[in-house]
């Protein structure tokens, strides 16, 4: 299960995931997120992405590629920052910075344990 929406006054969209995704949901997510992103891209506005994560499982190969795919397009159409909500589990809290490492964000994105820190993050 997924959500994706955007903030017009913050510049923002906002990603939940939770449980696990499979390969035909993660492709509707891909489509559903970058279309919030060439929202901005049109508008030739920076974004800040808050990925809350806490209730994702560990995905397949496939799943992580997309994953991937949607940040590296993030970051060529304006991502500025982004803020993870990190689950508990270690194993998808290091798929996750994984992820970061393989799309080119992890210099921009940190990691935080509840939406007020991320938020603040962003905010900055």
């Amino acid at each position: 299960m997924y959500s994706v929406k955007k903030d017009l006054q913050k510049n923002r969209i906002y990603a939940t995931l939770k449980g696990m995704i499979s390969p035909e949901e993660a492709k509707e997510y891909f489509d559903n997120f970058v279309k919030e992103i060439d929202y901005f891209y049109r508008q030739s506005t920076p974004f800040t992405v808050l990925a809350d994560i806490r209730e994702f499982k560990t995905s397949s190969q496939d799943v992580k590629q997309i994953f991937v795919d949607i940040q590296k397009i993030s970051v060529q159409k304006g991502l500025i920052k982004s803020a993870v909500i990190m689950p508990e589990s270690a194993l998808s809290g290091l798929q996750g910075k994984t992820i970061a490492k393989e799309s080119g964000v992890a210099g921009t994105e940190r990691y935080f344990s509840n939406l007020s820190d991320a938020e603040k993050y962003l905010d900055e």
